[in-house]
């Protein structure tokens, strides 16, 4: 597949990738070289370098929603690199054409068409194999969403989560990431969107007339246009951020479930160890459980009318694998190959973060990092009183913060 051209990998060695005894003291050395860049630094506090804000609803009923922007005059949306290993399916890793599509009972829950949303879900952990360092980054993640769970909990009296999750065992936490909709639906004057099902009439060909020799060159033929097709493939414009495809591309698409009549493939930004943008038909062959992750995130909550409880949902807005595993890949269904035609659409414009896109540039350092002990409630103080506001007195949780116990890495 052709390269990227986007931010993203424009300063990526992508030799640093496959230098697995290196790859966490490079991780390392990235977060020491762009601290503001990377959530576990321990240099990003909700209320002082980013902070909530209230969104209400389009119309009546709708839902109203609470993003998180830098704290800044233009107000830019709070984008951060995360790192941390991908866990495997049983884990709740969801990759193909279902993705994290639970069908029901209900009319509108029983079937995924033009109107429903798809999307892929990566739980990443702590990898015990991390240096002291990067251990300790893992940790300051889980800090600052727990900070943002629990200004959630204080602003609506309601609980939430949604992030941070438990391992199957329950021993151990981790990190739910979203990834953006496998499909799109098409405006409803646009064109029908191709399907990859060639149209060409077959011939029959009578088994009789058929020798050992034919058939051995017919073979021959076949596989070397198949292997043409794919080449052609690859040295297409596919891959852009932006582009699309027929939906029949992705893994696992086929049966009565899927009822689409105008909707394609989108085109996930998702690069692998050879800095290559990859195509969703490849997700399951590249985000293998044991990979090493980093993450473009941002961060969303969402108020649903009609439900308890408010939903929080961690983005990848771009992932990066930058260590491969030795797993096999976990392939929802048999491989269907990539498409033969596409539908293009204008690139995402979307700018990545500084440490996405600066991965690969940080001098290597050793792995010993100062410690600054810091408790997430710290923050209270300097929150915002955005609408809800993620915030409480900070009389109110004095009590709390001798017993939280973790630190941040600074």
């Amino acid at each position: 597949m052709a390269s990227s051209s986007t931010s993203a990998t424009n300063h990526v060695e992508p030799s640093l990738s496959q230098k697995d005894e290196s790859i966490y003291a490079q991780i390392a050395a990235e977060i020491a070289a762009r601290p503001k860049g990377w959530l576990g630094s321990g240099e990003l506090t909700l209320g002082v370098d980013y902070a909530p804000l209230y969104t209400n609803p389009r119309s009546a009923g709708g839902w109203a929603s609470t993003s998180f922007v830098w704290s800044n005059a233009k107000m830019d949306t709070f984008i951060t690199a995360i790192h941390g290993t991908l866990a495997g399916k049983s884990w709740g890793t969801l990759l193909g054409a279902q993705g994290n599509f639970v069908p029901s009972s209900e009319p509108d829950r029983a079937f995924i068409n033009d109107k429903r949303t798809v999307r892929n879900v990566l739980i990443i952990l702590c990898n015990p194999e991390y240096p002291d360092v990067l251990k300790q980054s893992w940790s300051n993640q889980e800090i600052e969403y727990e900070s943002v769970e629990e200004g959630v909990r204080d602003s609506t009296g309601k609980q939430t989560n949604g992030i941070i999750v438990s391992s199957p065992d329950g021993r151990q936490k981790c990190l739910r990431i979203v990834m953006p909709p496998t499909y799109k639906a098409l405006p409803t004057n646009a064109p029908a969107p191709r399907t990859k099902t060639s149209t060409a009439p077959r011939t029959k060909v009578k088994i009789t007339t058929m020798s050992a020799e034919n058939d051995e060159e017919a073979h021959g033929e076949g596989a070397e246009q198949e292997a043409t097709g794919l080449k052609e493939c690859a040295n297409n414009d596919t891959g852009k951020p932006g582009a699309t495809y027929p939906v029949e591309c992705q893994i696992g698409y086929g049966g009565p479930m899927f009822q689409h009549t105008n909707s394609v493939l989108t085109q996930p930004e998702v690069y692998g160890v050879d800095n290559e943008l990859k195509g969703p038909w490849e997700l399951p062959y590249v985000l293998k459980p044991g990979v090493e992750l980093v993450i473009d995130v941002k961060t969303q909550v969402w108020h649903i009318p009609n439900k308890p409880n408010p939903v929080l949902q961690a983005y990848a807005e771009a992932i990066r694998v930058v260590k491969d595993s030795d797993a096999k890949p976990e392939i929802p269904s048999t491989y269907t190959g990539p498409p033969t035609e596409r539908r293009d659409s204008p690139n995402s414009g979307e700018k990545r973060s500084s440490a996405f896109t600066e991965f690969g540039k940080a001098p290597m350092i050793g792995t010993e990092h100062s410690k600054k002990a810091r408790s997430s409630l710290d923050v209270d103080a300097d929150m915002k009183a955005d609408e809800p506001s993620l915030t409480s007195p900070r009389s109110s949780k004095t009590d709390k913060k001798d017993k939280k116990g973790k630190g941040k890495a600074t």
